[in-house]
Order: structure tokens, then sequence, then C-alpha cells
């Protein structure tokens, strides 16, 4: 072999750079940001749908209320509705002896008092029990067997006092006993709570019983008077007369013109006992 010329070195061996083809998405690293993502824009949120409101007797005889309800799940509320408020420092003894009450029960529909036009026309010095549902201004039909038997209030009650403004002297006083109600009521199925046909009819039977001669003893001149004149008409409208006068002078009689029912409103419960305030009007 020949001997190189002098002051020649050899080459170190070409090797190919490292990276012959350009690099692919699946070698690359992605990249680090230093702040977050921008938030994405929230999704357009839904308007509120309210739950049907149904007012028919059968199904819904005490009032809905409307309540709106959003499932959206974007939607978050405002003002922390839902966190409770702090405890406060102190306690409030005044609660412990004067808890506060429970809330009032519903009283059905045909029953309340709290409306302009009554539903409800009932006489309640007719001599028997008469109540009718108003369909229209002019006109009403009897109830049915379907609305006698519901409950008088949501939810239901056992025990339950009948005041009146007019004759605050009498109370009529309905609890339940196992699946009888007393005052009894004849041909009564076997509910256990008070409902809407047990108001009816024990109020009727109870405005109807004789006023005793001690009761009457305790009226002004004035008001025997006025008291006459409306057990007057009363018999005069019935359809025996004479049977009517021969009966005497009733509660009801000293309702004198207003004798016809407008409903109920709440009260005070009384020894746990929960209270309804009668209503009456001169006018159906």
């Amino acid at each position: 072999m020949a001997n190189p010329p002098t002051g020649w070195y050899p080459l170190p061996p070409q090797y190919p750079p490292y990276h012959q083809f350009p690099l692919s998405s699946m070698n690359t690293r992605p990249r680090s940001h230093s702040y977050p993502p921008p938030p994405r824009p929230p999704a357009p949120m839904p308007p509120p749908t309210a739950p049907p409101y149904y007012r028919t007797f059968a199904q819904q005889p005490f009032p809905q209320p409307r309540r709106h309800t959003v499932s959206h799940p974007q939607w978050r509320p405002e003002g922390n509705a839902y966190i409770p408020r702090p405890l406060t420092p102190h306690l409030d003894y005044r609660r412990l002896f004067n808890p506060p009450l429970p809330p009032q029960p519903q009283i059905h529909i045909l029953l309340t008092g709290n409306s302009t036009t009554p539903l409800l026309v009932f006489d309640l010095s007719a001599p028997v029990v008469s109540p009718r549902r108003r369909i229209n201004p002019t006109q009403a039909i009897p109830l049915t067997a379907l609305e006698i038997d519901q409950s008088a209030t949501y939810p239901e009650l056992q025990h339950l006092r009948i005041v009146c403004d007019a004759i605050p002297q009498w109370t009529l006083d309905l609890h339940i006993t196992g699946r009888s109600i007393y005052p009894p009521r004849p041909d009564r199925a076997a509910i256990p709570y008070i409902t809407v046909g047990d108001i009816l009819h024990a109020l009727h039977s109870h405005l109807h019983q004789d006023v005793t001669r001690d009761e009457w003893a305790r009226l002004l001149p004035e008001q025997e008077l006025d008291v006459s004149r409306a057990f007057t008409r009363r018999y005069k409208s019935s359809g025996a007369v004479r049977r009517a006068q021969s009966d005497g002078v009733k509660r009801v009689d000293f309702l004198l013109r207003r004798y016809h029912f407008k409903g109920f409103v709440w009260l005070y419960p009384e020894n746990r006992i929960g209270r309804m305030n009668l209503l009456v009007g001169s006018e159906p």
C-alpha cells in the first residue's frame, strides 16, 4: 500500500443527519402554556318552563303554585341562593318559648273563602242540605259523589273546629275516630279524614238546632225583632210552612239575612286543633 502524502488526515465517516424526515405530529410534544386556556363560551340557556296547571276538581282540588324549573347543566344560581346563612353567635330564646306555627293546610277549592266569587252555592237556611257547584255566573249543578268524598283540606285532618264571627256563641267541632266521624253523618263512607261532605252536612245540622230559652233571653229587644223577622222569612220560603213554623227559632235565624255560604278561612290553631272561620253573606 502506498503511503499517504505528508499533512493529510483522514476525515471521519459521513453520517446522515439525525432527522432525515420532517417530524410527524405523533412525535411532537404538545407545547405547554404558562396560563390556562381561555374558557369556552357558555351555551345559550333555554327559557324556564313551568309545569302544567290543573284546575280539574277530580284531580287537583287544591290550588297548585306555579314553579319555574331550569334544567340546563350550565345554569348556576346567582348570589349563592342555596347556601345557608351562617349561624348567629347568639341564640334566639324566644323560639324556645314561642315555637313557630306549622304551615296552614290548604282548603279545598270548593270550600275556600279566598275567592271573590265562591264556587259553592249553599243556602244555609234551606231545610235540606243542597250544595251546588257554580259552572257560570248564572248556573250551578249539584256536587258529585267524588267531590263530596274528597278531603276538605290538604294535608288531611282528623280534628277541626269551625267558628263564625256572626254567631260566636256557637262552635262546631268535628273529629274522626277510626273511620267514623262525629257528629255522625248517615250513609257516610269509611274514610279516615274529614271530607267536604262531612263539613257541609255537619254545618247544616249545627245551624238547624233549636235555640234554647236561655239563648233567646240573652238577646236585646232589637235583636229579638231581627231574629223573628229572619225566622218568618225562613219558614215562609220553605216547602212545609206549618212544620217549619212549629219547629221554632233555630240558630241559622241568628244570621239574619246573611245565610249564604261564602267559604272558610284559616285561623290560628287552638290547643293544636285547626280552626276555620265561616264566612257568610246576604247574596249567593
